[in-house]
C-alpha cells in the first residue's frame, strides 16, 4: 500500500480538582491529537470545528473525535494554550504523549531545542500559579510496557529547579534509532 499517513502524536490529560469540583467534568481524561509538522503528503483531513480527524483510504474514510485536534500548522504555544493551560489549576494533573516512533512526542513535549508543553507548563506554574508555594514533580516514561522513573519525585520551589529536573530526566530517556526516525 503506497498511501502515506501523517504521523500523529496524541495527548491525554487527566486533571482532578478536589476543591468542590469548581468546573464541570474536571475529573475526566481529555484526549487531543496533533499531526506532526512538516509532513508532505498524508491521507488525513482535519475537521477543526467538530474536533475530528478523518483518515481516508481508497474510497473509504473513518472519522475519530477528540477533545482537541491540532494540525501541522499549530505551534507549541497553540497546543499549550488550548489543551494544557486550561487544566493547570487542578490539584492533580497528568499530561501524557503517546504515539509510534517518529510521531512527534519528543518534539511536542519539548525535550529538544524548541520549548514544548512540558517546559511551558513549568514556566506557567512557577510564574503565574504557585508564586513560591512549590510543588512535587515526577517524570516517568513508559517504554516497552514498563514504567521507568526518569527522576525521583522532588519538591521544587522555582522554575529553574523544575527545569533542571526536566533536563536531567531528558538525559535518562530511552532512545534508539529506527527506520521511522529517518522519515
Amino acid at each position: 500500500d503506497t498511501t502515506k499517513f501523517c504521523q500523529v502524536v496524541s495527548f491525554a490529560s487527566f486533571a482532578e480538582d478536589n476543591v468542590k469540583k469548581k468546573r464541570k467534568n474536571m475529573s475526566r481524561v481529555r484526549v487531543a491529537v496533533r499531526l506532526r509538522p512538516n509532513q508532505s503528503s498524508c491521507a488525513v483531513e482535519i475537521e477543526q470545528q467538530e474536533c475530528k480527524l478523518v483518515i481516508k483510504k481508497d474510497s473509504a474514510s473513518q472519522a475519530y473525535t477528540y477533545d482537541n485536534v491540532f494540525g501541522p500548522q499549530c505551534t507549541q504555544t497553540d497546543v499549550f494554550q488550548q489543551f494544557v493551560k486550561p487544566h493547570l489549576n487542578a490539584n492533580n494533573l497528568t499530561i501524557m504523549a503517546y504515539g509510534h516512533t517518529g510521531a512527534g512526542k519528543t518534539y511536542s513535549m519539548g525535550f529538544g531545542a524548541e520549548e514544548g508543553i512540558a517546559t511551558k507548563s513549568l514556566k506557567y506554574l512557577f510564574e503565574e500559579e504557585t508564586a513560591g508555594e512549590g510543588c512535587k514533580v515526577t517524570i516517568q516514561e513508559l517504554y516497552q510496557n514498563k514504567f521507568q522513573e526518569l527522576c525521583k519525585e522532588e519538591n521544587v520551589h522555582t522554575f529553574d529547579q523544575a527545569n533542571n529536573l526536566l533536563l536531567s530526566a531528558t538525559e535518562n530517556r530511552t532512545t534508539s534509532a529506527t527506520n521511522m526516525n529517518s522519515r
